[in-house]
């Protein structure tokens, strides 16, 4: 796979799909494998004692779409107070 700079255009939807505190731990990963775009993405709280990841994978003219989509779910998986955790 390779990687393309830091950041990638292809996980900045999924950053700012989140409106958490600034020591929400956010990791999104965009990776190119044979043509196809391979987003992973996760959310943790800032002890690490709850994690949710997810990953997406189309075309890379899908990645803005696949990456928002990947921060909805993480949102829905999470629940209202993820984000307030401390």
């Amino acid at each position: 796979m390779s990687r393309p700079p830091w950041p990638s255009r292809q996980s900045v939807p999924f950053w700012l799909g989140w409106k958490g505190h600034v020591r929400t731990p956010i990791a999104g990963l965009a990776e190119l494998d044979g043509g196809r775009l391979v987003f992973r993405g996760m959310i943790l709280t800032p002890d690490g004692r709850e994690a949710h990841a997810t990953r997406r994978e189309g075309r890379p003219e899908e990645a803005l779409r696949l990456a928002e989509d990947a921060a909805t779910e993480l949102l829905a998986r999470a629940g209202p107070n993820f984000l307030g955790a401390r």
